[in-house]
C-alpha cells in the first residue's frame, strides 16, 4: 500500500489555515514527522481465496508480575477473523500466523460478520443472505507438548524441534447453535436483508442485535431467542454501533439510540445541526455522552447528550478534511475516518481527527493547531475493523477490495495531558512565608506562654 506523509499530531503542528480549507502537508509542521511515527504496518497477510469479510476479536490477557518461564510463548491478545467466500473462517494473530480453520455451516453467502467484545467468552457469529444466523464458540488455550513427545525430545539421534516454532495457542471452534432472524419485506414485495449485525452486553446480558434493509432491529438473547423486534425506519438500517451500554444507530439517514432494558429506540434531531441526514454515528470511546457523526456531505460533527433524551452541536470538524461516503470509528482522544474509494483517485484514505479540539472555545489557542493528526492512501478497501488496546498501540486492519489481502497496522497515538495548574502562582512564596511565620509564633507562645514575662515581674 501508497503512504502518504501528511500532517503531524497537534503538538508539532504550526497555526492551521481557514477553517474550511484544510490541507495538511509535511511542509506545514513546526518540525519534520514521518507518517511512521504515528502508524506502523505488522504484517500483510496474502489469502488462499477471496476473504469477504473481517473483524478483531480480543483475548484474554495473560500476563502476570510472575516471572515467566523462557520455554513459555506468550498468548495473543488479538485474533483477526476473516470469512472466505467459500464460508469458511480464519483465524489469525496480529503478527500474521494463522492459527485456526474452520468451517461456519452456512448454505448460502454470508453477508454478516459479528464478534463478542467481552473478553469471558470468545463467539463468532455469521448471518447468510437467508436469514440464518450461525453461532460457534472458540476455546483458546496454551499449547502443551504432549509427553510422548517430551519423551521422544530425549533420544540423541531424533531431530529436536524447537517449542518456540507454530502458535502458541491451541484453538478449537465448537458449534453453538443455529437460527432463523424473522425478516419483513419491502413495499415492492422483495424479502428484506441483513445489512448491519453487532454483538453488546447489558448488565451481563448479551444480546445479539441484527438490522434489516426494511428499517427493522431484531434483538436476540444470548440463547438465540428473539427478545424484541423495534421499528426505527423506513429506510434501512445501515449501521449498528455498541459500546458499553451505548447501542447506536443509523437507518434512513437518521441516527438513533437503543434502550435495550426498555426495549426501545428513540431517533434524534440535535440542536442547531443544519444537515439534512446522518451517514454514520459512532460513540466516542472516551466520553459516552458524545455522539460522533458523519452527515451526508462527509462533514464530521460532534453532539452532546443529556440524560439520553436531548441532544445538541458541540463542535464540528473541517468540511474539507473529509468527504462522504465513509465510515467512522473512535478510540481514545481520537477519530478514524475510512474512505474505502475516492472518487476522484480509486484510493482508500484514512484520516484521523483530533479529538481535544472538541469542547474549546474559539479564542483557545489549542484550536490554532490542525485537527487532522496524519493521513494514509492506500488500495482500495473492502473492509476493516479497529481495536482499541489497554497500554498499548491500537490496531487497524483492512481489507483489500479484491478479497486477496489482509494489512494490519499498530497505531502509536497518544493523547496529550496538560500538567496540571499551579493554583497559588505568584503568590506561592509569600504564602509559605506567611505560614511560616504563624508556625513560629504558635510554637513560642505555646511553650513560654504569653502572661509569663508579667508573672516575673510582678514577682
Amino acid at each position: 500500500s501508497e503512504q502518504v506523509i501528511c500532517g503531524a499530531p497537534p503538538s508539532r503542528s504550526t497555526v492551521e489555515e481557514e477553517e474550511d480549507a484544510v490541507e495538511p502537508v509535511a511542509g506545514k509542521t513546526s518540525s519534520a514527522a514521518a507518517l511512521d511515527d504515528f502508524v506502523i504496518s505488522k504484517a500483510v497477510v496474502p489469502q488462499e481465496s477471496a476473504s469477504t469479510l473481517l473483524g478483531l476479536m480480543p483475548l484474554r490477557n495473560h500476563r502476570s508480575t510472575a516471572p515467566t518461564p523462557t520455554s513459555q510463548i506468550a498468548m495473543p491478545t488479538v485474533l483477526v477473523v476473516t470469512v472466505q467466500e467459500d464460508g469458511d473462517i480464519f483465524l489469525h494473530t496480529v503478527s500474521g500466523d494463522r492459527v485456526h480453520v474452520f468451517a461456519s455451516g452456512h448454505k448460502q453467502a454470508i453477508s454478516q460478520l459479528a464478534l463478542s467484545p467481552m473478553q469471558d467468552e470468545y463467539v463468532v457469529a455469521t448471518a447468510d443472505v437467508a436469514g440464518v444466523m450461525r453461532v460457534h464458540r472458540l476455546l483458546v488455550r496454551p499449547r502443551r507438548n504432549p509427553q510422548e513427545q517430551r519423551r521422544r525430545v530425549t533420544n540423541p539421534e531424533e531431530e529436536k524441534v524447537s517449542t518456540h516454532l507454530g502458535s502458541p495457542s491451541n484453538i478449537t471452534a465448537q458449534f453453538h447453535l443455529a437460527t432463523r432472524i424473522p425478516l419483513g419485506n419491502s413495499s415492492d414485495g422483495r424479502r428484506a436483508q441483513l445489512t448491519a449485525f453487532v454483538m453488546t452486553a447489558n448488565q451481563g446480558v448479551k444480546y445479539f442485535l441484527l438490522g434489516d434493509s426494511v428499517g427493522w432491529i431484531s434483538v436476540l438473547t444470548r440463547n438465540g431467542t428473539l427478545h424484541e423486534r423495534l421499528r426505527v425506519s423506513s429506510g434501512a438500517v445501515t449501521r449498528i454501533n455498541a459500546h458499553l451500554g451505548n447501542v447506536v444507530y443509523v437507518a434512513g439517514n437518521q441516527w438513533g439510540m437503543l434502550d435495550l432494558e426498555k426495549g426501545t429506540a428513540r431517533a434524534y434531531n440535535c440542536y442547531k445541526y443544519p444537515g439534512t441526514g446522518v451517514l454514520d454515528a459512532v460513540t466516542d470511546t472516551a466520553q459516552q455522552t458524545r455522539i460522533i457523526a458523519a452527515d451526508l456531505e462527509g462533514t464530521i460533527w460532534v453532539f452532546s447528550m443529556r440524560d439520553k433524551r436531548d441532544c445538541k452541536v458541540e463542535h464540528r470538524f473541517p468540511s474539507s478534511a473529509t468527504r462522504a461516503p465513509l465510515s467512522l470509528a473512535s478510540v481514545r482522544g481520537f477519530v478514524l475516518v475510512m474512505e474505502r474509494a475516492r472518487s476522484f483517485t480509486g484510493k482508500a484514505e484514512v484520516t484521523v481527527l483530533n479529538m481535544t479540539h472538541v469542547g474549546k472555545s474559539w479564542d483557545d489557542p489549542a484550536r490554532d493547531t490542525s485537527p487532522v493528526s496524519w493521513k494514509r492512501s492506500s488500495r482500495p478497501v473492502r473492509d476493516w475493523a479497529v481495536h482499541r488496546r489497554y497500554q498499548e498501540g491500537d490496531l487497524l486492519v483492512t481489507l483489500s477490495e479484491d478479497g486477496m489481502e489482509i494489512e494490519i497496522y499498530e497505531l502509536l497515538m497518544q493523547v496529550y495531558q496538560p500538567p496540571p495548574a499551579d493554583i497559588l502562582g505568584n503568590f506561592k512564596l509569600p504564602v509559605f512565608a506567611a505560614a511560616m511565620v504563624l508556625v513560629m509564633g504558635y510554637q513560642f507562645v505555646k511553650q513560654k506562654g504569653p502572661y509569663e514575662g508579667q508573672d516575673e515581674a510582678q514577682g
